[in-house]
């Protein structure tokens, strides 16, 4: 795929499913000096359902380093390998995540991860002036349009249904982001309360993470069922 075709799709995603915002792509880089002058480097602590959020409502490029982001969120912190769980994470908690130290350390456990220290930062960029092929694409909709992405799946690609599973915590970190790239199938989530507390996420919307190698036959695929739901 050429980037006028990416940037193509991003736009046809939105119009044709009346998306509030535009699809993101997002792409991890090896070294700082990798990130492209196109985007804007926070030099600030965020988390990254904040850098998301940033990205997709201001409609800018956008990235950060791992030493901006490692250790705000566990989950995040974990699964993009920018660090491990802070120390006493799981005895913080209790009360507030689950019953016990026990039952917390279970939402980390046995975490996908993309290769601890592997990147040093990530970008962010709506699709439609995404300047580089990114390692995966997420689009942001709410019930109705998820399902009419699913048909779109169904329509050229039966075989690999979308799949949700979920424990609340990580979706657009974690299920929606470091899933499709460690497994390359497209994964759906619903957007969770970092997301909303930090991203700017409504409480109808779900995210759809996207591997590059996956986009142009899903679009195709919504393309083909739009038609037949219009006839």
């Amino acid at each position: 795929m050429n980037i006028p075709d990416l940037n193509r799709i991003g736009k046809g995603f939105q119009d044709v499913l009346h998306l509030k915002t535009i699809p993101l792509g997002i792409k991890f880089f090896e070294n700082a000096t990798d990130i492209p002058s196109s985007f804007e480097l926070i030099e600030r602590k965020k988390v990254i359902c904040n850098v998301i959020g940033f990205s997709r409502y201001y409609e800018i490029a956008v990235a950060i380093t791992k030493e901006n982001t490692g250790n705000l969120c566990p989950v995040a912190t974990i699964s993009l390998g920018f660090g491990t769980a802070p120390e006493g994470f799981a005895e913080r908690a209790v009360g507030a995540f689950a019953v016990s130290a026990e039952e917390a350390a279970k939402i980390v456990k046995d975490m996908k991860s993309i290769g601890q220290g592997k990147y040093a930062a990530i970008g962010v960029c709506p699709l439609d002036r995404m300047p580089l092929l990114p390692d995966v694409v997420q689009i942001w909709g709410n019930p109705t349009q998820m399902l009419e992405l699913e048909y779109a799946n169904t329509w050229n690609n039966a075989g690999n249904p979308i799949e949700l599973v979920s424990n609340g915590h990580g979706a657009s970190c974690y299920e929606a982001l470091t899933w499709p790239i460690v497994d390359q199938k497209i994964r759906m989530a619903i957007a969770d309360m970092g997301d909303k507390r930090h991203g700017y996420a409504g409480d109808d919307e779900m995210i759809l993470g996207v591997p590059l190698n996956r986009l142009e036959q899903l679009y195709e695929g919504l393309l083909a069922t739009m038609k037949t739901l219009n006839k």
